[in-house]
C-alpha cells in the first residue's frame, strides 16, 4: 500500500480513553528508575518506599534532614521552619560538598579565602545569615574526591558515544565496556561488585550523588539549581552496574547448554553474591544459561533506556517537615489518559449507482441547454431556505463532509445529557471522553482500551457517513424535482448512426481509509464538585441587583398657593396703575370723587325715558324702568336733575307726577286744583330752589343697575331724561378696590390652578411609570437574571467555574475555611501614596486686578496626595510563582465535565435550582441546575512529577525542567506509562489497523468514458 503523506491525512476528531496504570515489572522498575541502595529494602513495587531510618546511618544529609523533621513541634508551614534547616545544612559545609568563601559582609576571619574569579557564576550558591557565601555542589568538579568523579565523567564520554549508534549490528556490548575498564581503571564488575567497590568505587560515587541530590533538591527552594550534571552522573552509573551485572552473569553462567558452570575464583563468587544482593531475583538461579532479563544491555536501545532513567528520591526530602504528618493534599490521580486522533485519507473514486440515461434514437438529434436550479428546505427550531443554482457539468464536491459530521455526531451525542458520557462499543468498560464530556469506567488491561478506543473511532465515524449517505440520498432525490432553463448547450446528434444510443450516467463515490492514531498520555485527575453554578449565579444576581435602578414613588406635588402680597384697601392710585400693566383691568377706572351720569332707558335711542300715548287704568299711571349703569355702587346722589316734558289730559285737576329711584322718592309734584295742559321741567326749576332731592334723606346706590319709578295722574305722554351728580363714598372706594382685588385674585387663582393642575397630570404619569416599572420588576425571575450569553461565552463560564473548583480541590484555596489561604489572603497589589501634581480650569469672576472675567488652567496648590495602586513585589513574586505553577501544570483548556442533577444539593436547594434555566442553551441550564460535577482534569506533559511535589508540599517545583521522581506506590506506575510517550501532535503513532468506507457524492460521471476516473494509489506509488 502506497504511503500517505501527513499533509493528506484529515483529523476527523479527538477523544481521550481513561484506565488505570498497568502494574510494573520488577524489570521496568530497575531499568527506567536510579534507587538509591542505601534504602532498607530492595526497590520493588511491594516495598517501595520503605523506612528511611536505614538511609540516615550512611547519608549526612539524610541525617541531618532526618534530625529535624523529627523533632519540629511546629506546623509543616512555619515561617521558622525552612530557615532553620537552611542554617544548618549549610553550617554542616564541607562534608556535604559545600564550599564556604568570605563575603563582603563576613563575620569570619583572613583565613577564610575568597572567592575566586568566575567562582560564583559557575554554579548555585547561596548567601548565609553570616554574609559569607556557600558554593553548592552543582558540577561534578566540586565534589570529592576528585579522582573518582574525573573518571566518572570520562566514562559518561564512553557511554555517550556508543549509545549514539545507529545500527544494532555497530553497537558491541564487550568493546563497551573494555573501554569503560580503560576509563575507570578497572574492569566494571569490579567498580561495581569488586571487595572495595561500595566504600571506594561504584558504591561511594553512588552515596555522593545521590547525598549531593537531595542537598540541591532541598536547596533549590532558595536559589535556582541545575539537577541535571548529577543526574546525568547517576544514569552514568546506572549504566555502569547493568553493564557489570551482565558481565558477572557472562562469567558464571554455564558455557553452554548441558555443561556445568565454570568454578569462580574467590573474587568472582564475591562479584556474584554481591550481584544477587542487589538482584535477589537471581536466588533462585542455577547458573545454566542466561537468567530471566538478562543480559540487561545487549542493544543500544537497552543502553538509552539506561541513560534515560529517572532518579527516584524518599518522600523524606519532597515533603520535610510534612512527612511525619499526612501531605498537604493526599488526592490521586485517577489513572492515565491517552488522547487519540482519528484520521482519514481519500483512497479511490469509484464508480456507483446510475444517475440517470440519455436515450438518443437512431436517426434522431436532440440539442438542449440544461441547468438545474435545486431547492433544499430544512425545518429545525427555526426554519431557513436555502437554493443552490448549479450546472450538471461543473460539479464539485465537499473534501471535509465526512470531518463536519463528525463533529455533529458528537455534539448531538454529548446534547443528550449537557455534555454528557460517550461510551465506546465494547463489552469491556473503558472511559471514552470527546469534545467536552465523560463518563467514568476503568479497565485493568492497556491492550483492552486500544480496543474499545478503535470501536468507538469506528462508530462515531459510521454514524458520520450515514448522515452523509442520507444527505447525499436526498441530493439525489430532489435532483428529480428541477427547474430547467435553456442554458448550457448540449447536441445529441444520431443521424448516421446504425442504432440507438444510451449514454448512463452514473454517480461518483469516494473511498476513505481511516485509522486511530495514539498522540501521547496525561495524567489524569478526577474531582466531583458541589453546585458548581453558586458563585457564579451568587455574582450575577449580586451585579444584577447593583447594576438595577430600582424605581421610588414619586415626591406627591406641594401646590402653590395665591400669594398677591396685596390687599385691597392697598389698591391706590398708584397701586393700581402698576397693577394694570400686569392685569387685564381695563373694565376698571379709579373711582373719582365726583362724577356725572345719565340715566339710560333700556331699549331707547338715546338717554330719555318716553311714552308717547299712555294708556292707563283710570286716571292713575306707573312706568318702571332698569337701568344698567357702570360704576356706581357705593356713589350717594348729591343732585338730581330732570329734563323733559309731561304732557296731561286738559282741565283735569289734582295732576301730579312722582320719581322713585331704587324705592326711595326722589321727587313729587302736585297741580293741586290748577291744571295743567303740559309741564317743562328744566323752566320749572331752572332757579334751582325747587331742584329735585331725595326724600327722606342721601340716596346711596348700593349697586350699578337702578331701578328708575315713574308715577302719574292725569298724564298722556311724557319724554323725561334724568341726570345726576354722584359723589363718592368711602364704601365706593371699598367695594371698588375689592372688586379690582377679586379680579386679580381670581386670574392669579387660574394661573396658580393650571400650574398645579400640570405638576398634579406630571406627577400622575410618574406614578403610573413608577407602578408599571414595579409591576415589570415584579415579573423578573431568577431564570431571567441568570439568562447566559452566546454559547461560546456560557462555555468560557462553565470552564472557568469548574477550574476555579478544580483549584480549590487541588491547592485548599477559595474553601470554606479561609485561615490557612495563601493565595487569596495576600493580594500582590499595595498602594503608594504620592503628592500628585493636579490642574484645574478655573474661572475667575469680578477679579479686582483684572476688571473682567477669566478663564485659565492652573495648578491646584498644594497637590493632592494620591494612592497609587502599585505592585508588592516580593508578595507578587511569590504569589506569581504558585500561580504560573497551576495554570502551566494542567491543561484547563481540556477540561471535560459532566453535571449530575439538582437532587444531589441539599434538599431546600431544590427548588431555587430547578428553577433556573436558559431556554436557548441546554448545557448551561445542567451548569445553573447541577447539584454536582464531575470534571476530569489532565496534567501538563512534563509536569506529572512537579504536581506531584505540590500535592505533598504546597509548594510549585522550582529545580527546572528536570524534576526526579518521588517514591510511591502509585505515582510511579503512572509515571512509567506517561514517560514512554509525550505529546506530539504533528506526528502519531497508529494504534489501530486501518479500515475503509465509502462515502457518496453528488458527482456524475459519465460509463465507459474515454477519460477514468483518477487512480490515486497509481498516483502516490509514482510521486
Amino acid at each position: 500500500m502506497a504511503e500517505v503523506a501527513p499533509a493528506e491525512q484529515i483529523p476527523l476528531f479527538d477523544f481521550m480513553v481513561i484506565r488505570s496504570p498497568d502494574e510494573l515489572s520488577g524489570r521496568q522498575l530497575r531499568r527506567h528508575y536510579v534507587h538509591d541502595r542505601g534504602l532498607a529494602a530492595p526497590p520493588t513495587m511491594s516495598t517501595h518506599g520503605p523506612a528511611v531510618r536505614g538511609l540516615v546511618a550512611v547519608s549526612k544529609v539524610t541525617e541531618i534532614i532526618f534530625d529535624k523533621v523529627m523533632v519540629w513541634d511546629g506546623e509543616p508551614a512555619d515561617s521558622a521552619a525552612l530557615p532553620h534547616l537552611r542554617a544548618t545544612l549549610l553550617a554542616a559545609g564541607e562534608p556535604l560538598g559545600i564550599v564556604r568563601r568570605r563575603g563582603r559582609a563576613s563575620q569570619a576571619g583572613p583565613s577564610l579565602p575568597t572567592p575566586a574569579l568566575g567562582e560564583l557564576e559557575a554554579g548555585a550558591y547561596l548567601t548565609g545569615d553570616d554574609g559569607d557565601y556557600y558554593l553548592l555542589p552543582e558540577r561534578l568538579d566540586r565534589l570529592q574526591p576528585a579522582w573518582l568523579f574525573a573518571r566518572l565523567t570520562e566514562a559518561a564520554h564512553v557511554i555517550e558515544a556508543h549509545s549514539r549508534a545507529t545500527d544494532e549490528k555497530r553497537f558491541d556490548s564487550s568493546q563497551l565496556r573494555k573501554e569503560l575498564a580503560n576509563a575507570l581503571g578497572r574492569t566494571v564488575e569490579k567498580f561495581v561488585f569488586g571487595t572495595d567497590s561500595l566504600q571506594e568505587h561504584w558504591g561511594r560515587a553512588h552515596r555522593i550523588l545521590f547525598d549531593t541530590l537531595y542537598l540541591l533538591y532541598v536547596m533549590r527552594r532558595w536559589t535556582m539549581v541545575n539537577l541535571e550534571p548529577v543526574t546525568a552522573a547517576l544514569r552514568t552509573l546506572h549504566a555502569i552496574e547493568a553493564l557489570a551485572a551482565d558481565a558477572v552473569v557472562a562469567l558464571a553462567s554455564s558455557p553452554g547448554k548441558g555443561k556445568p558452570p565454570p568454578e569462580l575464583t574467590a573474587e568472582q563468587e564475591q562479584m556474584l553474591q554481591a550481584l544477587v544482593t542487589s538482584w535477589p531475583e537471581l536466588t533462585k538461579w542455577q547458573r545454566k544459561g542466561q537468567p530471566p532479563n538478562f543480559p540487561l544491555i545487549s542493544a543500544v536501545g537497552d543502553l538509552q533506556e539506561h541513560l534515560l532513567a529517572v532518579p527516584v528520591i524518599h518522600r523524606l526530602f519532597a515533603q520535610l517537615f510534612w512527612y511525619c504528618r499526612p501531605p498537604f493534599n493526599d488526592i490521586k490521580p485517577i489513572g492515565i489518559g491517552d488522547l487519540k486522533v482519528v484520521r482519514q485519507w481519500l483512497t479511490a473514486y469509484r464508480p456507483g449507482e446510475i444517475s440517470h440515461i440519455h436515450n438518443i434514437m437512431e436517426g434522431e438529434s436532440r440539442g438542449r441547454d440544461h441547468r438545474r436550479l435545486e431547492k433544499t428546505e430544512e425545518t429545525f427550531s427555526f426554519t431557513t431556505s436555502r437554493t443552490e443554482d448549479t450546472s450538471k457539468d461543473t460539479q464539485s464536491t465537499e473534501r471535509f463532509e465526512v470531518k463536519a459530521e463528525a463533529e455533529h455526531v458528537l455534539r448531538d451525542s454529548l446534547s443528550v445529557n449537557a455534555s454528557a458520557n460517550v461510551t465506546a462499543s465494547t463489552t469491556t468498560p473503558v472511559h471514552v471522553t470527546a469534545s467536552a464530556g465523560f463518563g467514568v469506567a476503568y479497565s485493568r488491561a492497556s491492550e483492552d482500551h486500544e480496543k474499545a478506543a478503535q470501536n468507538f473511532a469506528r462508530d462515531v465515524v459510521e454514524k458520520a457517513v450515514s448522515r452523509v449517505e442520507a444527505r447525499a440520498a436526498s441530493v439525489r432525490s430532489t435532483t428529480k424535482i428541477f427547474e430547467t432553463e435553456e442554458k448550457n448547450s448540449q447536441i445529441f446528434d444520431n443521424k448516421k448512426g446504425e442504432g440507438h444510443v444510451s449514454g448512463i450516467y452514473r454517480w461518483v463515490d469516494k473511498e476513505y481509509t481511516a485509522q486511530v492514531f495514539s498522540y501521547g498520555r496525561r495524567m489524569m485527575f478526577e474531582f466531583v464538585v458541589p453546585e458548581p453554578a453558586a458563585f457564579w449565579v451568587t455574582a450575577r444576581l449580586r451585579s444584577y441587583e447593583s447594576e438595577l435602578a430600582v424605581p421610588q414613588p414619586p415626591d406627591p406635588p406641594k401646590p402653590d398657593e395665591v400669594n398677591l402680597k396685596l390687599t385691597p384697601d392697598q389698591i391706590t392710585e398708584a397701586v393700581f396703575k402698576e397693577l394694570q400693566k400686569k392685569y387685564d383691568l381695563s373694565g376698571f377706572t379709579y373711582p373719582t370723587s365726583k362724577r356725572k351720569v345719565v340715566f339710560q332707558s333700556p331699549g331707547s335711542q338715546g338717554t330719555y325715558f318716553r311714552e308717547s300715548s299712555v294708556k292707563s287704568a283710570g286716571n292713575f299711571h306707573g312706568k318702571i324702568y332698569e337701568c344698567e349703569t357702570e360704576g356706581v355702587a357705593g356713589y350717594e346722589i348729591d343732585d338730581l336733575r330732570i329734563d323733559g316734558r309731561i304732557d296731561y289730559t286738559e282741565g283735569k285737576k289734582s295732576q301730579f307726577f312722582r320719581l322713585i329711584i331704587n324705592g326711595m322718592k326722589c321727587y313729587t309734584y302736585d297741580t293741586g286744583d290748577a291744571p295743567l295742559t303740559s309741564f317743562d321741567f328744566p323752566d320749572f326749576y331752572q332757579d334751582g330752589t325747587s331742584a329735585p332731592k331725595p326724600d327722606p334723606g342721601p340716596l346711596v346706590l348700593d349697586r350699578d343697575g337702578l331701578t328708575i319709578a315713574f308715577s302719574f295722574r292725569w298724564a298722556e305722554s311724557y319724554a323725561l331724561s334724568i341726570s345726576a351728580t354722584l359723589k363718592r363714598t368711602e364704601s365706593a372706594v371699598s367695594d371698588w378696590q375689592r372688586r379690582v382685588f377679586d379680579t386679580i385674585l381670581a386670574v392669579e387663582r387660574r394661573r396658580v390652578d393650571a400650574i398645579n393642575a400640570e405638576r398634579k397630570l406630571a406627577y400622575d404619569a410618574r406614578l403610573a411609570e413608577y407602578r408599571n416599572r414595579l409591576a415589570q420588576l415584579d415579573a423578573v425571575t431568577v431564570a431571567e437574571a441568570l439568562r447566559g450569553g452566546s454559547e461560546a461565552a456560557n462555555r468560557a463560564v462553565i470552564s472557568e467555574e469548574l477550574k476555579k473548583h478544580c483549584l480549590t480541590m487541588i491547592t485548599k484555596e477559595f474553601d470554606q475555611q479561609g485561615s490557612d489561604d495563601v493565595l487569596s489572603r495576600n493580594s500582590a497589589m499595595g498602594s503608594r501614596k504620592v503628592k500628585a501634581d493636579s490642574t484645574r480650569f478655573t474661572i475667575t469672576e469680578d477679579n479686582p486686578e483684572v476688571p473682567r472675567t477669566t478663564a485659565e488652567f492652573k495648578p491646584l496648590n498644594p497637590p493632592r496626595e494620591v494612592a497609587y495602586p502599585a505592585i508588592d513585589l516580593d508578595k507578587a513574586r511569590k504569589k506569581g510563582l504558585i500561580v504560573q505553577f497551576l495554570e502551566q501544570a494542567f491543561e484547563w483548556e481540556k477540561i471535560s465535565y459532566i453535571f449530575y442533577p439538582y437532587f444531589w444539593a441539599a434538599e431546600p436547594r431544590w427548588i431555587d435550582l430547578m428553577n433556573r434555566a436558559d431556554d436557548a442553551d441546554p448545557t448551561f441550564t445542567a451548569f445553573l441546575r447541577a447539584g454536582m460535577a464531575r470534571v476530569l482534569v489532565s496534567v501538563t506533559p512534563k509536569y506529572d512529577c512537579a504536581v506531584q511535589h505540590y500535592l505533598d508540599t504546597r509548594e510549585p517545583w522550582s529545580g527546572g525542567d528536570f524534576s526526579p521522581v518521588i517514591g510511591s506506590q502509585l505515582f510511579i506506575p503512572l509515571y512509567e506509562e506517561i514517560r514512554q510517550q509525550q505529546d506530539d501532535r504533528r506526528g502519531g503513532k497508529p494504534v489501530s489497523k486501518p479500515w475503509t468506507f465509502t462515502v457518496p457524492t453528488s458527482l456524475v460521471y459519465l460509463h465507459g468514458s474515454d477519460t477514468p476516473l483518477p487512480d490515486l494509489k497509481a498516483e502516490r506509488e509514482n510521486s
